[in-house]
């Protein structure tokens, strides 16, 4: 994690200061961005429920409302239901 945040910032540096090596260096950070996106996606779609979950006790923690959706057995009806 610190090795990104030191690669965009010195990618943001070499913005200010333009040289060849800044422009290998910001293409290197958007590659490295886009791989740990990538990885964060995947993570999250195979725990769904976890992220929900995560992001519910979240909201419950900072004092704020949490809404849930319930289906329908078909699918066919959503309805919101307000959280305590």
């Amino acid at each position: 994690m610190f090795s990104i945040f030191s690669l965009n910032t010195a990618a943001v540096f070499y913005l200010f200061r333009p040289t060849l090596v800044g422009i290998y260096v910001a293409i290197t950070a958007l590659i490295v961005a886009f791989i740990q996106y990538m990885v964060s996606i995947s993570l999250a779609l195979k725990g769904l429920e976890g992220v929900k979950e995560a992001y519910e006790i979240g909201r419950v923690a900072k004092g704020l409302s949490v809404w849930r959706c319930i289906r329908h057995l078909y699918g066919i009806s959503v309805f919101l239901v307000k959280k305590i």
